[in-house]
């Protein structure tokens, strides 16, 4: 297993962290704004900040509620309702593809790091 500088590679990459104890706290901006992204040093692994999941259950709630609305007649709340439910589900995407980037990028680094950094 090979280990690399974490911060060096986001620095390189210009990409915005602080340190929150033994995690780095990474800023990446997705489409509605930036979303931070915990990197676990003790896991070695990244993980969204409890927000996101948050985020997806309202979204689901907002997107089951407005199918009700919708089917009661009350157009104008049924698509309002609807329309954050999927804006926030996109943003949760994005904000996937983001996480998927951040760790092939931290792989990439991890398999061009010399042997003598083990």
């Amino acid at each position: 297993m090979q280990i690399i500088d974490v911060e060096k590679v986001l620095n390189q990459e210009g990409i915005s962290f602080t340190k929150q104890g033994d995690a780095l706290k990474i800023k990446l901006n997705a489409w509605s704004g930036p979303v931070k992204i915990i990197y676990d040093w003790n896991k070695r692994a990244l993980a969204f900040s409890s927000y996101q999941g948050a985020m997806m259950l309202v979204s689901f709630i907002m997107i089951v509620s407005s199918m009700a609305t919708l089917g009661d007649g009350k157009y104008a709340w049924g698509g309002v309702s609807l329309a954050l439910g999927l804006i926030n589900l996109t943003n949760i995407v994005l904000t996937e593809i983001h996480l998927i980037d951040l760790k092939r990028l931290l792989q990439e680094h991890q398999k061009a790091a010399p042997e003598s950094m083990q």
